[in-house]
């Protein structure tokens, strides 16, 4: 079930469009160009495990270039560099693209279970973590200084599980009714 996005990395350099070997013509062909470059260096990048260097180029190639092969590059950086929230946006944004193979949008997909299984858990942990500061911090015997450490990292959790939230769900999840 669990399958290694390499496969769509791959597969998606296919669906960028490679620069013409003969002299541009044309403001197109141009911006091709310099996405292909930044393809390029992204890819040997990314194969040296400099995964944010990676992420610059992909992102500067988007930037020139809007192709939805790059979101699967940057949804893969994104991953590994554990900003699972972000990896899951670009990977949704590749699939509302609708393109690329029926390969490379089922890695893809298959990739969005994965980082939103792992949101899924975090979360919860979090939430779960924040229910237990709160309810030590109304405890009657709770140290005074412990009770209000207790409601500011409650507070900081509820802050971090709104953002993810929003980023993922337009503000409209179930982590801002919790906060």
């Amino acid at each position: 079930r669990k399958r290694a996005l390499t496969s769509a990395f791959v597969l998606a350099a296919a669906v960028v469009i490679a620069s013409p070997a003969g002299a541009r013509t044309t403001r197109a062909e141009e911006t091709r160009e310099r996405a292909h470059v930044h393809w390029q260096t992204g890819s040997q990048r990314y194969a040296a495990g400099k995964f944010s260097d990676a992420l610059d180029e992909f992102q500067a190639g988007y930037a020139a270039h809007p192709s939805p092969a790059f979101l699967v590059n940057i949804g893969q950086c994104l991953r590994r560099l554990d900003r699972l929230d972000e990896a899951a946006l670009a990977f949704r944004r590749f699939l509302d693209a609708r393109t690329g193979s029926p390969r490379t949008r089922l890695d893809v997909w298959d990739a969005l279970e994965d980082v939103t299984a792992e949101l899924n858990r975090r979360v919860d942990s979090l939430a779960q973590s924040a229910a237990l500061f709160g309810a030590y911090a109304r405890a009657p015997d709770a140290d005074p200084t412990l009770r209000a450490n207790a409601l500011a990292a409650r507070q900081e959790i509820l802050r971090t599980l709104v953002a993810i939230d929003d980023r993922l769900t337009s503000g409209w999840g179930v982590a801002r009714a919790l906060a």
